[in-house]
């Protein structure tokens, strides 16, 4: 499951009902519509290729709802040239709301049993629809799902990364620790049961490009966490990605990745609170779910890089990194970071 060793283990000898059952447990029907969502904001080299490929699929039985979240590019016109006169194709566009005001509004639209995620610069495998379908059928009480993505460049050629290396999986709702720690796949790695949906949607929109954490620790809290250890989705990185898969490096962007990851974690108290009737416990949570965010922050704002904080990070390796930076020179520090960010292969 999840690492934090001796602080887990503490919270779990606080929780009366630490082996309850999911608060939902849905059963998937055999042949299942999926409604595939789209968002999409400035992607339009990429968008026609991602509905290709959810179109592509082997599994049939789906929609797709497309929305353009205030896109000044020929996105729609692309869409509308490709897609016009398929029944299967629902786009529309609306002022830019975020991530999270994108994805609300697409679910509105959908009507599908299994809800599932694409990103409009990603790209889905042939498969990817049928192996989560059987996933869920196979799984009673599977309530959100997630699979691997491979990391390609903006032509699709592969590059060394799979994301995530490992992911949680099990009934994680009565530890706000472990769901708040929760390794997922990215947004095109994600679908979600209706049943569980319902109770998600709508996301906060000032999660803005953290709603998918938001919707993935809101349905962790209420139903089983499943994963598919299989790469089912192209990961693309461009020029586009503000963070990609290994983060910002500029302030701008740092500054906004904080704030939005603090959003997203009070959220998933307050959401655990609400389902629970208790509170989650470890004040401190936000601050060390958000240390690593805080650190990059700190570092690119050219300020002190706080120990203590280096100490919440969860894993020796990551701490040895933060501790090596802290100890060198103000420029070397940045100038290695960036570095480093920019190699991740």
């Amino acid at each position: 499951m999840v690492g934090g060793g001796s602080s887990l283990a503490a919270l779990d000898r606080r929780q009366p009902f630490a082996f309850a059952p999911p608060i939902l447990a849905p059963v998937t029907n055999r042949c299942p519509k999926v409604s595939v969502l789209v968002t999409n904001y400035y992607m339009a080299r990429f968008v026609v290729e991602a509905i290709n490929s959810a179109l592509s699929q082997s599994y049939g039985n789906l929609e797709i709802v497309i929305c353009d979240d205030g896109s000044e590019d020929d996105s729609l016109a692309r869409i509308e040239a490709s897609f016009k006169n398929n029944a299967r194709i629902a786009y529309f566009t609306q002022p830019n709301a975020g991530q999270a005001g994108a994805m609300n509004a697409a679910f509105v639209r959908a009507t599908g049993e299994l809800i599932a995620f694409l990103d409009s610069d990603d790209v889905w495998l042939p498969d990817r629809l049928r192996r989560v379908v059987e996933q869920f059928t196979a799984s009673p009480g599977l309530g959100i799902l997630s699979h691997q993505l491979r990391a390609v460049d903006e032509k699709l050629r592969p590059l060394r990364f799979v994301a995530p290396d490992h992911f949680d999986e099990g009934w994680l709702g009565w530890n706000p620790l472990a769901v708040a720690q929760l390794s997922k796949a990215r947004t095109t790695g994600l679908t979600v049961h209706r049943e569980v949906a319902d109770r998600v949607f709508p996301l906060p929109i000032d999660s803005h490009g953290h709603g998918d954490g938001v919707m993935v620790r809101r349905a962790a809290v209420l139903a089983r966490v499943g994963a598919l250890h299989e790469i089912h989705a192209l990961y693309r990185q461009h020029a586009g990605n503000q963070t990609g898969i290994t983060g910002p490096t500029q302030l701008k962007v740092a500054a906004a990745e904080l704030q939005t990851r603090r959003v997203a974690l009070a959220d998933h108290l307050a959401f655990y609170r609400s389902v629970f009737g208790r509170q989650a416990g470890h004040e401190s949570l936000v601050r060390r779910m958000t240390a690593y965010d805080e650190l990059t922050f700190n570092l690119l704002a050219d300020r002190p890089l706080d120990r203590q904080l280096i100490r919440l990070l969860p894993r020796r390796r990551t701490r040895g990194w933060w501790f090596l930076l802290a100890a060198l020179p103000r420029r070397a520090r940045i100038a290695l970071f960036r570095f480093r960010r920019r190699q991740p292969w």
